[in-house]
């Protein structure tokens, strides 16, 4: 009687090893599963924000090019009636821009007016 209750005893001592185990591995593929989710959670949510850059960057107009514009030789009187522009206007970077411009005779002489008080060279464009 003694053997029969010590194989009953092992038996179940094995099933419950077995159960553990069942238990161990359904939680690893569930924690496997959480991380693979969570990865690609990861992976979209990285892509998503790259083309947000990459679409910004294309919506971005590009920025204006330096132009080094060439010494021009003046006239003594010339020289003599130019002001003298402010120091920070020297020290800022000038940009060219290059536009076409429609609209009355008035208002054309008040954008003339208006890029001359601000100090600005313009050229015509032919």
């Amino acid at each position: 009687m003694t053997r029969s209750w010590s194989n009953i005893r092992n038996r179940s001592i094995v099933q419950q090893r077995h159960k553990q185990l069942e238990v161990q591995r359904r939680a690893a593929e569930e924690r496997r599963a959480r991380q693979q989710a969570q990865q690609e959670a990861e992976a979209k949510a990285k892509a998503a924000i790259e083309a947000e850059a990459a679409k910004r960057a294309v919506e971005q107009p590009a920025p204006p090019h330096e132009v080094a514009t060439p010494p021009q030789a003046e006239s003594p009187a010339q020289a003599s009636a130019a002001a003298p522009a402010p120091a920070a206007a020297h020290a800022e970077k000038k940009y060219l821009a290059k536009f076409a411009v429609t609209g009355t005779l008035p208002q054309l002489k008040a954008l003339k007016a208006f890029m001359e008080k601000e100090g600005m060279q313009y050229d015509t464009i032919s």
